[in-house]
C-alpha cells in the first residue's frame, strides 16, 4: 500500500471515530441512498475475523434480537392463527371423514399456535465452508383447535387438538405446555453475483434451510366427547394418526414460514429516504411496491440482501467550523465483507450436532 494510502486511511478512520456515527457530535453522517459506487471499491483491503468468542457473544444476545425481528409481543411471544382449511379426507375403521380444520375461524384461545421467542436458546456454529448454523431450541405450544369431522353416516364430531408437553384431556378440551422444539437452521453466507451485491458476502435467505423435523406427532393430543359414539369408534378416531399428521403439517408450514419471514424482515435491504425525501435503493435496485425493501430490477420477486458492513457519507470539513466556518469536506465511506464466508481454524467435529471452536473469516 503505498504512503498516500496509508495516510488516507489513518485520516479517514480517525474522523469517522471522531464523528462517533451520529450528527451533532462535531460532524454530521448520513447514509449513501443509492450505496457505494462498486467500481470505486478496493477489493482484499483487509481480513476480518469473527471468533468463537464473537459468537457466543451475538449467542448471548440472539433471544433480544430475534424478539426485534420477528416483531414479537412485549411478552416476547410469537402468536401465528390457524386459518379455517379442510385437509385430505381419511379412513378410521370403515368410516371415511373430511375434517376442517377451526371450522369457526381463530379466537385468542383457540387456533393459535404460540412460539417463546424471549425463552429461546441459540448455538451459532461455523462447521463447513460459506454456511452458518443456527441451532435454535423455541418453547412451541398449540392451543386448543377445533377439528370438524364430517361422514355422510355419522354426522359431523368436533374433536380438540393440543400440542406441547405434559398433555391431558378435560372431557373434549386438551391441555398443554410449551414443548422444547429444536429447530436448526442452516444459512448460507455466499459471494454475491448480482448488482448491487456483486462480490459481497450476503445471507442467502431463499436457500436457507429450516429443519422443522423435530416437530412430532408424539406432541399433539387429541380430545373428545364422543357422547352416544361407540367406545371403540371413539378411541379410533382420538388415536388417529391421520388427524395428528395433518396437525403437525399444518404447525410445520407455520413455523417454517415465520423463520423465513423473520429472516427476510432482518436481512433484507429497506429504502432510504434520499434528499428529496423520495425512497431510494441502491444501483441495481428499486423500493417493492409495499415500500419496505428493495427488490432487484430484473428480479421484482428477490429482495437485495444487507451489506454486512457499513456505509455513509461524513462531512469531516464540519470539525474544523470553529476555527474555519463554512469549511466542508465530504468524506463517502465503506467497510463491508466480501466473498464466500470460511470457518477459520477449520476444526472438523465428528458429529453435526457437536460445538465446534471454529470462527469466521470475511475478506
Amino acid at each position: 500500500m503505498t504512503k498516500w494510502l496509508h495516510k488516507f486511511t489513518w485520516v479517514a478512520g480517525l474522523s469517522l471515530l471522531a464523528c462517533g456515527g451520529a450528527a451533532g457530535d462535531g460532524c454530521s453522517t448520513e447514509v449513501l441512498p443509492n450505496g457505494f459506487p462498486q467500481n470505486q471499491t478496493v477489493a482484499n483491503a483487509a481480513n476480518l475475523r469473527l471468533n468463537r468468542s464473537g459468537l457466543n457473544f451475538l449467542e448471548s444476545v440472539m433471544p433480544r434480537v430475534l424478539k426485534e425481528i420477528a416483531k414479537a409481543k412485549p411478552d416476547g411471544t410469537l402468536e401465528f392463527p390457524f386459518d379455517t382449511s379442510t385437509a385430505a379426507s381419511f379412513g378410521v375403521l370403515g368410516f371415511d371423514f373430511v375434517p376442517t380444520i377451526c371450522p369457526d375461524g381463530t379466537t385468542a384461545a383457540s387456533c393459535t399456535a404460540v412460539m417463546d421467542i424471549a425463552k429461546s436458546v441459540t448455538q451459532l456454529d461455523a462447521r463447513v465452508p460459506h454456511a452458518l448454523s443456527l441451532n435454535l431450541t423455541v418453547p412451541v405450544m398449540l392451543r386448543d383447535t377445533p377439528i370438524k369431522l364430517s361422514n355422510s353416516r355419522l354426522g359431523n364430531i368436533v374433536v380438540h387438538v393440543a400440542y406441547g408437553d405434559n398433555t391431558s384431556c378435560d372431557r373434549e378440551t386438551p391441555s398443554a405446555t410449551p414443548h422444547a422444539l429444536p429447530l436448526p437452521i442452516t444459512v448460507p453466507m455466499m459471494e454475491g453475483t448480482a448488482a448491487p451485491r456483486t462480490g459481497y458476502t450476503y445471507a442467502d435467505i431463499d436457500n436457507a434451510k429450516v429443519n422443522v423435523d423435530g416437530l412430532s406427532s408424539d406432541n399433539v393430543k387429541i380430545c373428545a366427547d364422543c357422547g352416544s359414539l361407540a367406545s371403540w369408534a371413539c378411541n379410533g378416531i382420538l388415536n388417529s394418526g391421520l388427524i395428528k399428521g395433518n396437525i403437525v403439517k399444518n404447525l410445520r408450514n407455520q413455523i417454517d414460514g415465520a423463520a423465513k419471514g423473520a429472516m427476510r424482515s432482518a436481512l433484507c435491504t429497506a429504502p432510504v429516504a434520499s434528499k428529496s425525501g423520495v425512497p431510494t435503493c441502491p444501483a441495481g435496485s428499486k423500493p417493492n411496491p409495499e415500500g419496505t425493501q428493495c427488490v432487484y430490477n430484473n428480479a421484482a420477486d428477490k429482495c437485495v440482501p444487507r451489506q454486512l458492513g457499513v456505509d455513509g457519507s461524513v462531512d469531516v470539513g464540519s470539525l474544523l467550523g470553529g476555527i474555519a466556518p463554512g469549511t466542508s469536506g465530504l468524506v463517502d465511506y465503506l467497510f463491508a465483507a466480501g466473498g464466500d464466508m470460511d470457518p477459520w481454524p477449520k476444526v472438523v467435529m465428528p458429529n453435526e450436532t457437536d460445538r465446534t471452536p471454529n470462527g469466521m473469516t470475511f475478506h
